[in-house]
C-alpha cells in the first residue's frame, strides 16, 4: 500500500514519501511526482511537490515549499516560510528565505539573497551578490546584479537593469528601460522610467552581454533539467 500525504495545495492526499537526508535523518515530505537528489537536505517541515526538482547540495529548511515545475539546485538554500513555485529556478549559492516568494519564470543565481516579504516574479533575474529585502518586488524582465540592494517597498519592473552598488529603497519605482549602475541611490517616492543612469558609461555596453549569458544559463536549465546544472557566479 502506497503512502500518501496532503500538501494542502487543493489536490488532496497524493503518493509521497519522506526524504532521507545525507546524514540519515528523516526529512520532509516529497511527492512521488517531484524529484529530490539523495544529496539534498530537506528539513522535517519542508515540502517538495508537483513536478518540482531539488538537486545537488541544496538545502530546504524551516517550512520552505518548492512546487509546480520549480527547480532548486547546486548549493542553493530555501528556508523559513519561503515559497518557490511555477517555473522559477534557484541556483548557485543563492538564498530564498523567510517569507519570500519566487514565482513565474524568475531566475535567482550566484550569491544573491531574497528575503523578508519580497516577491520576485515574471522573468526577473537576481544574480551575483545582490540582495532583495523588505516588501520589495522585482518583476517583468527586470535584472538585478552586482551588489545592488533593493529594499522597503521599492519596485523594479519591466526591462529595468540595476547593478553595481546601486541602492533602491522606500517607495521608489524603476520602470521600463532604466539602466542603473554604480553607487546611485534612489529613495522615497521617486519614479524613473526610460532613463540611463550610470557612474561609468563604459559599463553600459556590457549590459547586453551580461543579460545574454544569464538568459542562456536559464534556458539551458529549462531544456535539460536541474541535475548538475546551474550558475555559481
Amino acid at each position: 500500500m502506497s503512502t500518501t500525504f496532503d500538501f494542502e495545495d487543493g489536490h488532496g492526499p497524493v503518493p509521497a514519501h519522506q526524504h532521507i537526508n545525507p546524514d540519515g535523518s528523516v526529512g520532509g515530505w516529497v511527492a512521488e511526482t517531484a524529484w529530490v537528489d539523495a544529496t539534498v537536505h530537506v528539513g522535517a517541515k519542508a515540502r517538495v511537490f508537483g513536478a518540482a526538482m531539488v538537486t545537488g547540495d541544496s538545502k530546504m529548511v524551516g517550512y520552505a515549499r518548492v512546487y509546480d515545475e520549480a527547480k532548486v539546485c547546486l548549493e542553493a538554500l530555501v528556508g523559513g516560510d519561503a515559497h518557490v513555485r511555477d517555473r522559477a529556478i534557484i541556483t548557485g549559492q543563492a538564498k530564498v528565505i523567510e517569507n519570500a516568494v519566487v514565482c513565474g519564470d524568475a531566475f535567482i543565481c550566484g550569491h544573491a539573497t531574497v528575503r523578508h516579504f519580497t516577491k520576485i516574479s515574471g522573468e526577473a533575474c537576481v544574480s551575483n551578490q545582490s540582495s532583495i529585502c523588505g516588501h520589495a518586488q522585482v518583476y517583468g524582465g527586470a535584472m538585478i546584479s552586482g551588489k545592488a540592494y533593493i529594499s522597503d517597498n521599492a519596485r523594479v519592473l519591466g526591462r529595468a537593469f540595476v547593478s553595481g552598488d546601486a541602492y533602491v529603497c522606500s517607495r521608489a519605482r524603476l520602470l521600463e528601460g532604466v539602466w542603473m549602475a554604480g553607487t546611485i541611490q534612489i529613495r522615497q517616492e521617486t519614479e524613473i522610467s526610460i532613463s540611463h543612469l550610470a557612474e561609468d558609461i563604459d559599463f553600459l555596453p556590457g549590459v547586453d552581454s551580461h543579460l545574454g549569458l544569464l538568459q542562456q544559463a536559464r534556458l539551458a536549465m529549462l531544456s535539460v533539467g536541474a541535475n548538475g546544472w546551474g550558475v555559481r557566479g
